[in-house]
């Protein structure tokens, strides 16, 4: 293989990493193959100030800049927890009923990882909230379209005031199943009237106002996919028809991680990342396993 196409199949990648240094066998692999992005947790945060010398590592390995991401959404899913702000969730911050302090908290929060070096914040989330769903809860802003939509959008500007890439996740809505696809695949069983006016809603809105990125979601909507099973993650209905050629959606489209329950589950994590890509994904999430991240 040569360099150039080597480099050009690293770049599809973001990879998270174990402890608080990265190992010399990741920081290897970073440089074999150029990759292309960083995902930071909790586990690799017990003093904050020292991210910025692990991530110019990463730089250095690499040979060229990287996406620097985090799930940094306030409330249930914070990875700064240590010497850092601890923000509200979006349920909390739409309690308010002040959409101005929604984008205040996007821009603080932007401001905060830039800081450290993070330059792309993996949220808002614009899931639509069910009691039912045991994976979103109180990380949506609401349990309907015109909720989310006024409170996730002016959280995503603040983000990109404070200097950062938001992304909405994740496509094309997980807020109704009924199970988590951390653990195996939900289905979202709605026709597509349904889907376009309810569960869409907010991710047309977010593409309306220049959302930067859109996350996938490992669910089975068969209104979109003929395929059974087929997760939208890999599906070249959802991803390529639905978001890109009708919805307009011309941003960065990243997967969900490759190795949650709903992908492990039928697929490999290899066989995953190689059917996201033919589907349309720009950028292949792997989070955890260095072993999973070389055979993808």
């Amino acid at each position: 293989m040569n360099e150039n196409l080597r480099q050009k199949i690293g770049q599809l990648f973001v990879i998270g990493y174990q402890g608080l240094e990265p190992s010399k066998e990741v920081l290897s692999f970073v440089e074999e193959w150029g990759i292309g992005g960083v995902i930071v947790f909790a586990r690799n945060l017990e003093n904050p100030s020292t991210l910025p010398g692990v991530l110019q590592r990463f730089e250095t390995s690499a040979g060229t800049r990287m996406f620097t991401a985090i799930d940094q959404e306030g409330g249930l899913v914070m990875r700064i927890l240590r010497q850092g702000s601890l923000f509200p969730g979006a349920m909390a911050l739409s309690a308010t009923g002040d959409p101005v302090l929604a984008r205040r908290i996007g821009t603080a929060i932007g401001a905060e990882m830039r800081a450290l070096g993070l330059t792309w914040n993996l949220a808002p989330v614009l899931d639509i909230n069910h009691p039912g769903n045991p994976g979103i809860g109180a990380r949506s802003f609401g349990d309907t379209p015109e909720t989310v939509i006024k409170y996730a959008l002016p959280f995503a500007a603040g983000l990109r005031e404070g200097g950062v890439l938001a992304c909405a996740k994740h496509f094309p809505g997980k807020g109704h199943a009924r199970v988590d696809s951390h653990l195996t695949l939900p289905v979202i069983p709605y026709d597509r009237s349904r889907l376009m006016s309810f569960e869409l809603a907010p991710f047309k809105a977010a593409i309306d106002a220049g959302i930067d990125a859109v996350m996938t979601a490992h669910v089975f909507f068969p209104a979109f996919e003929p395929s059974p099973n087929l997760p939208a993650t890999m599906s070249e209905a959802v991803l390529t028809g639905l978001l890109r050629r009708e919805l307009g959606f011309k941003g960065l489209l990243i997967t969900d991680d490759l190795e949650m329950g709903a992908i492990t589950e039928a697929f490999g994590v290899a066989d995953a990342a190689r059917r996201s890509f033919l589907a349309g994904a720009d950028l292949l999430l792997i989070c955890h396993d260095l072993g999973r991240q070389r055979e993808a």
